[in-house]
């Protein structure tokens, strides 16, 4: 639980940011902590290619990990899958296999999902792959 005790930390870091994305900063950054705990390597947060951008990218055991973050108000779903859209899987997808092909990397590709609940302490559910491509 090590990632929590740095949440007040990122939190102090970039509190002169829009609301929006300091939220978006905090819950990505208590993501990417939280996954470090599990043994993952963050390689990215925010990667962007084109009108496409990934939350984190990571790596764990031989797998390219492709991480969507989302910050739930303490109001959940029964399905975790509904938090992202069908249009942004793919989005995730084509964005995965650019970084692939710009990074030269051939490591099977999974697609993450992290939902940070509000709370103090904010909960943490991670769903591992939680999408697939022939899903689309």
């Amino acid at each position: 639980m090590s990632y929590l005790f740095e949440y007040n930390e990122i939190r102090a870091g970039i509190m002169s940011k829009s609301r929006n994305h300091r939220k978006g900063d905090i819950t990505e950054g208590v993501a990417a902590l939280y996954l470090q705990s599990k043994g993952y390597q963050i390689l990215e947060r925010n990667w962007r290619h084109g009108r496409y951008e990934v939350d984190l990218i990571a790596a764990y055991q031989n797998e390219l990990v492709i991480v969507e973050v989302k910050y739930r108000n303490g109001k959940h779903t029964t399905d975790p899958g509904s938090e992202v859209s069908k249009k942004q899987w793919e989005n995730l997808a084509e964005a995965a296999e650019a970084y692939v092909e710009e990074k030269d990397d051939d490591r099977h590709i999974r697609f993450d999902l992290v939902i940070l609940t509000e709370g103090e302490p904010p909960s943490i559910e991670h769903f591992e792959a939680a999408h697939s491509p022939s899903d689309d």
